[in-house]
């Protein structure tokens, strides 16, 4: 498991060049979803983790409504919002 922040949406920026080069797999789009989902995980910037959660989003909407994802966006907003309110 990659603890840095920056590594992990670097490796999921990698899954998105080789999504879009090698044609949208619904396996690959899953992978990718699940690796930006694990970006915000360790992001301890509330404006990144909703910038991320929003890629996430967009690819819902380009394949489906998968419910893990909107479990995951649902989560993503929660913790922006904690982050928030404890400042």
């Amino acid at each position: 498991v990659e603890p840095d922040a920056a590594q992990r949406l670097a490796i999921a920026e990698r899954i998105e060049r080789l999504h879009r080069d090698f044609g949208q797999e619904p396996v690959v789009r899953e992978q990718l979803a699940t690796a930006l989902y694990n970006a915000t995980v360790v992001e301890p910037d509330a404006a990144q983790r909703l910038a991320i959660a929003e890629r996430i989003e967009r690819l819902g909407s380009d394949v489906g409504n998968l419910p893990a994802v909107q479990d995951w966006l649902n989560e993503i907003r929660r913790r922006a919002v904690d982050a928030e309110e404890s400042f």
